[in-house]
C-alpha cells in the first residue's frame, strides 16, 4: 500500500469522526436541557429550592412529604485504559426523622471502593454489611424482612445505596431528563426513608415496653403504603 493510499484512508476516517463527534456534543447539549426542564419541573410540582449551576451541578433542595431532601447531580470521569468516559451521576439525601437511625450504619459496598461503576450489591453483602455493625438500630433493622428486600431491590435496579448517620443516600449513574422518571427516583427513595423510620420507632416503642414482644408492622404499613413493597423496580 503506497502513501497516497495511506493518506487517503486516514482523510476518510477523520471526515467520518467529525460529524460523530458534532452530533454526540449536540446530543449531549440537548439532553442536558431537557434535564434542566425537568428538574425544574419537579422542583415547582414539589415546591423544591432548584439551584441550576449546568448539567454536571443541578440541585433541588427543601422539605417534601415531610422529609428533608437534597438531589444533586455531578459529573464523573472514568478512565478506561486509553480512553476516558465521562459520566452523570444524580444523587439523593434524605434526612430520616427518628433519632435512633443516626446510630445505623448500613453500606454494602464495604469493603469496596466508594466509586461509580458497574458493581452490583447482594443479598450476602447486604447481610455482611448489617452483621459488622453492631448498633442495636441496625440489628433491628436487619431483622425486619421486608425492609431488607427493598434495600436489595433498589441495588438491584443499578442504584448505590448507604444508610449513615441518619442520612439515606441513593446515587445513580444518571442523569434524568424526565419528570416522571426524577419524581419517581424522588418518591421511592423517601418511602424507602419512611419504612426506616417506621421500623425505628417500633424498636423505640419495644424498648420502653419490654416483655411484651415484638410491635405488630402495621405502622410501616400505613406510612409508607402498598406502593412501595409492591413489584416496582425502583
Amino acid at each position: 500500500m503506497d502513501w497516497d493510499t495511506l493518506e487517503l484512508i486516514e482523510l476518510v476516517v477523520t471526515l467520518s469522526v467529525v460529524p460523530l463527534a458534532i452530533l454526540a456534543a449536540y446530543l449531549d447539549r440537548r439532553h442536558r436541557a431537557k434535564s434542566a426542564s425537568a428538574w425544574r419541573e419537579v422542583a415547582d410540582h414539589c415546591d423544591l429550592h432548584f439551584l441550576d449551576r449546568g448539567a454536571a451541578d443541578q440541585e433541588l433542595e427543601e422539605s417534601y412529604r415531610g422529609y428533608k431532601l437534597r438531589v444533586s447531580s455531578e459529573l464523573f470521569k472514568v478512565e478506561a485504559g486509553r480512553s476516558t468516559q465521562t459520566c452523570y451521576v444524580t444523587t439523593i439525601a434524605v434526612n430520616t426523622l427518628q433519632a435512633a437511625v443516626r446510630e445505623a450504619r448500613i453500606d454494602p459496598r464495604e469493603p469496596y471502593a466508594h466509586e461509580t461503576g458497574e458493581w452490583k450489591a447482594t443479598t450476602k453483602s447486604f447481610a455482611a454489611a448489617f452483621r459488622q455493625n453492631d448498633a442495636e438500630v441496625t440489628r433491628w433493622l436487619a431483622d425486619d424482612p421486608d425492609l431488607r428486600h427493598v434495600m436489595e431491590r433498589v441495588q438491584a435496579a443499578g442504584d448505590n445505596l448507604e444508610l449513615r448517620e441518619g442520612q439515606v443516600r441513593r446515587s445513580r449513574q444518571h442523569l434524568f431528563a424526565s419528570f416522571g422518571e426524577l419524581l419517581k427516583f424522588i418518591n421511592t427513595t423517601i418511602e424507602l426513608t419512611s419504612k426506616i423510620d417506621a421500623r425505628a420507632r417500633q424498636l423505640i416503642r419495644a424498648e420502653d415496653a419490654p416483655g411484651e414482644g415484638k410491635v405488630v408492622n402495621s405502622e410501616m404499613e400505613e406510612a409508607v403504603g402498598a406502593g412501595a413493597s409492591g413489584g416496582e423496580l425502583w
